[in-house]
């Protein structure tokens, strides 16, 4: 349970830094379409958008691929580009 706290207290850092800030602007990104009744869609999209942020950082940590920036860049908009669209067209 220590290493979870460990994990937990370094992704909350990483999340709320500062000079992180392109993170908070893509979860704000996400979020805008979405009302305040509509809570459990957007909590699930918030937590696989962590899962899928943990596990990207975890194959590049290990190793197993190794993403460019611009790849990345686009795979973001691309996301908050389907994200809206779905939610403007329910």
């Amino acid at each position: 349970m220590d290493q979870f706290n460990v994990f937990l207290s370094l992704g909350w850092g990483h999340i709320l830094d500062l000079q992180a800030y392109d993170h908070l602007v893509f979860i704000l990104c996400l979020c805008l379409p979405f009302s305040f009744k509509q809570w459990k869609p957007l909590l699930l999209l918030v937590t696989g958008y962590t899962l899928g942020h943990s596990a990207s950082l975890a194959i590049a940590i290990l190793d197993y691929y190794e993403p460019n920036s611009e790849s990345i860049a686009i795979w973001q908009i691309r996301t908050v580009w389907s994200t809206n669209q779905r939610v403007i067209t329910i």
